[in-house]
C-alpha cells in the first residue's frame, strides 16, 4: 500500500509544526534529510 504523502513531505510538515520559528534551521535540515533519504534509496536497492 502506497502513502498518499511522500516522506520528504511528511518530514517538512512535522517539522513545521513542531518548530514554527525555525524556519532557516527547516531549510538545512530539509536538505540534510533529502540527502540522507537518497543514501537510503541508494541501498535500498542494492
Amino acid at each position: 500500500m502506497k502513502d498518499k504523502y511522500r516522506l520528504t513531505d511528511k518530514f517538512v510538515a512535522v517539522a513545521t509544526v513542531l518548530f514554527p520559528d525555525a524556519s532557516d534551521a527547516v531549510d538545512e535540515d530539509l536538505k540534510k534529510f533529502s540527502d540522507l533519504k537518497k543514501v537510503r534509496d541508494s541501498l535500498m536497492r542494492i
